[in-house]
């Protein structure tokens, strides 16, 4: 595990496994799961990043998971897609897996021509989590000097929305 561990100096870990794009995995489920078995004995707490494509070994991974929380983008589409990927997961796991949706890169329309919120709350219902405000320009000087936003502007919007959904004061 330490062999495959990034350490970041914020005190996150990053556990990574890079592919080609669209290539899908034929590995054992067991060797994706006992890594991150251990890492979750190590850690305490795990995010996994799910791939875009279905693979055998993320029902297990889901079956597991205390929280799971979907991100998309505050766009029609993106939304659409994360009710069809809740009622899956409710359809698979049961409402007892409690799928959450987090709306990323979220801005108010001042003109009323776009979706807004309340239209969003309601496509999702008790599933949404919340949003995260959209601060592109913060966001692109954070990636590009590879540290967080708080670095950079420590209370801004983005960092006060997520701290919000995870109930998180202060």
């Amino acid at each position: 595990l330490n062999a495959m561990v990034a350490d970041h100096r914020s005190g996150v870990s990053v556990l990574a496994a890079q592919r080609k794009f669209g290539e899908t995995t034929n590995l054992s489920e067991e060797l994706i799961t006992r890594p991150m078995e251990m890492a979750i004995q190590r850690y305490g707490t795990l995010v996994v990043d799910l791939p875009r494509s279905s693979e055998r070994w993320m029902g297990n991974v889901l079956a597991g998971s205390t929280d799971l929380f979907i991100v998309t983008e505050f766009t029609v589409p993106g939304l659409k897609l994360a009710r069809r990927m809740i009622n899956q997961v409710v359809e698979e796991f049961g409402a007892e897996s409690n799928p959450k949706v987090i709306v990323n890169k979220y801005s108010r329309s001042f003109f009323g021509s776009n979706f807004s919120s309340a239209e969003a709350k309601e496509l999702l219902g008790p599933y949404l989590a919340g949003f995260v405000n959209s601060d592109e320009k913060l966001v692109s000087e954070a990636i590009n000097r590879g540290v967080a936003t708080t670095e950079i502007k420590p209370a801004n919007h983005i960092f006060t929305s997520v701290k919000k959904i995870i109930g998180v004061s202060g």
